[in-house]
């Protein structure tokens, strides 16, 4: 089966998962709007680096459901744009788990707590740099797999935001 007649069936899916990460996002930036001292430089910088992971899961969402959209992909069109999004995004996660480390705060700072709270994060960009990889060779076998890191970022930004919203509660008000 080519790539093209293979995304089409899943082009509801794509649709529903773009729709979702868009309103989460737009949720993301309601909380944070309404609490906005988190984003300063004098808040907890696991906080910040938190909330910076939450966005980045969803606008990684947002785009992998976007480009499985476009209308008659190829191989190469697809995959090389779905490996290089997720090297970057892998490099993000590195720099901001080295971020982590600066916090006071044990919760942030403690050994692996960057990996245990970007974990699914990593898992989905490891993912779907394979299932790019296999695009780029314009193999169809592996798409259906890329609802695991379509998922594991849902799962991720929606446990992310409500522990986030949490945090927020429990500032110190200003």
């Amino acid at each position: 089966m080519s790539i093209n007649s293979e995304l089409q069936e899943w082009t509801a899916f794509y649709a529903a998962v773009a729709g979702v990460a868009g309103v989460l996002v737009g949720l993301l930036f309601v909380a944070l709007a309404l609490s906005p001292e988190i984003m300063k430089d004098s808040s907890p910088p696991g906080l910040r680096v938190w909330c910076s992971e939450t966005f980045h899961s969803l606008v990684l969402m947002l785009t992998f459901a976007l480009l499985f959209l476009i209308p008659d992909p190829s191989g190469h069109g697809i995959g090389v744009p779905v490996v290089l999004v997720s090297l970057v995004g892998l490099r993000h996660i590195r720099g901001d788990i080295r971020a982590l480390r600066s916090d006071p705060d044990p919760r942030w700072s403690a050994k692996y707590a960057g990996v245990k709270r970007f974990g699914c994060m990593i898992a989905a960009e490891i993912a779907a740099i394979a299932i790019g990889i296999s695009l780029i060779f314009n193999s169809s076998g592996l798409i259906d797999w890329m609802v695991l890191p379509i998922f594991l970022l849902l799962i991720n930004s929606a446990t992310n935001c409500w522990y986030i919203l949490k945090e927020i509660g429990n500032l110190p008000s200003s």
